[in-house]
């Protein structure tokens, strides 16, 4: 157990400074080119945009998070191989797996952690037309071929410069690829005004059932634990889920894939030969091979958007060849 918590120690110092010098790069590279954007507008501070940055720091180290644990185990391991603790380790019969658990339950911690949350709470859309804002919630929505019906519709409308300017509320309506939407059984509120009803309403728009679909939450910006819930209200409202599904098997999926990047990393420590020269050749080994992974993935995540591969087949595979090899070569080190 001391062995195990010393070994994750380690660890934990190399990913995190690995990890920090990564995500250094990518604030760097973003505030530049927020900067560039920025250039014709002087109402914008840098601390303004420094803001933008951080913010957008999360999404990225989604994307980094592979690189830094594969560089970072290597780093560990070349700790502990340059004080000889390594060597010691396989001299008194500790094997490859023992060193290695205490960095594989560290990383599925990481994988797992996830502490965003998004409520299932019915379809919103925002459009502008002319001087008016349209807000519109619709409690569910039901698609059939072109034509989308909504159920329990609340329109907000809001002027440029006047600010609210009514609210309609409709039992039901009908949004057809004509400019309009169909609202019956409608109640219209204005500023101190009496309500108005009326059993049929027309009011215009420029949405349609394929923009509408395009303009659903992106997949990324929904958390694991409220995928599911999305998912079944895409398919309950006749939408196709298949890039939600997608990402909720591929988050789950990130957890393993993490795993399997330590096994890679120990595969390029595990030989003997640790000069200088040859470490600095592991790492750049190291960081191709991330970028393989990476490129992979992208490759069948889009086969997988395209209907090309199954769901589960696109989102597991690189997780799955990955630790496959991972552990192939572990094994061979290990009994040689």
């Amino acid at each position: 157990m001391t062995l195990a918590l010393y070994i994750g120690r380690r660890f934990l110092a190399a990913f995190g400074a690995v990890l920090a010098m990564i995500l250094g790069i990518v604030l760097l590279f973003d505030m530049i080119e927020l900067l560039r954007r920025s250039a014709s507008d002087g109402q914008m501070s840098f601390m303004f945009l420094l803001g933008m940055s951080f913010l957008k720091l999360p999404q990225g180290m989604n994307a980094v998070l592979p690189f830094a644990v594969m560089i970072g185990g290597i780093v560990a391991f070349w700790w502990l191989s340059r004080s000889h603790e390594l060597v010691v380790m396989r001299a008194a019969g500790i094997s490859a797996w023992q060193f290695l658990l205490p960095l594989l339950v560290i990383v599925l911690g990481i994988g797992v952690n996830n502490p965003l949350s998004l409520s299932e709470n019915g379809l919103w859309l925002r459009e502008t037309i002319g001087q008016y804002l349209s807000v519109v919630h619709a409690g569910r929505v039901r698609q059939e071929g072109i034509v989308l019906f909504l159920y329990d519709v609340s329109i907000f409308l809001f002027k440029e410069q006047n600010g609210f300017q009514e609210r309609i509320e409709a039992e039901r309506g009908v949004l057809r690829n004509d400019g309009h939407y169909e609202l019956y059984q409608v109640r219209v509120m204005r500023t101190e005004k009496p309500p108005v009803h009326h059993t049929v309403l027309r009011l215009p728009t420029t949405l349609t059932v394929g923009r509408i679909q395009e303009n659903f939450a992106s997949p990324e910006t929904v958390s694991v634990w409220a995928l599911p819930g999305f998912i079944r209200f895409f398919e309950q409202s006749g939408f196709s889920a298949r890039a939600h599904r997608l990402h909720l098997q591929t988050l789950m999926a990130a957890p393993f894939l993490l795993c399997a990047m330590v096994l890679a990393a120990a595969v390029f420590v595990m030989p003997q030969n640790q000069r200088k020269g040859s470490m600095l050749w592991r790492i750049a080994g190291a960081t191709a091979t991330g970028f393989v992974v990476y490129f992979f993935s992208k490759v069948t995540h889009a086969l997988g958007q395209s209907a090309t591969l199954p769901v589960v087949l696109a989102a597991w595979s690189p997780t799955l060849i990955m630790g496959l090899l991972g552990l192939g070569a572990v094994f061979y080190f290990e009994d040689g």
